[in-house]
């Protein structure tokens, strides 16, 4: 955990392959794990948006 403020710090990621790959694959395989679109949108921080109760909306009196 990250302080200041408080957050998660870290992400690791294991990928266990079920077979040996050589160099050429593994390269190619780390690629595709860095473009994959999770990947991006955890890097990027997206924005956020924190509504209460976004469907109830207050009627107003008549």
């Amino acid at each position: 955990m990250a302080e200041q403020p408080h957050r998660v710090g870290q992400i690791t990621l294991a990928i266990h392959l079920p077979h040996r790959v050589t160099a050429e694959q593994s390269e190619r395989l780390l690629k595709v794990a860095h473009g994959c679109t999770v990947h991006q949108s955890l890097a990027v921080p997206a924005g956020v948006a924190i509504e209460l109760n976004p469907h109830h909306r207050e009627e107003k009196p008549s």
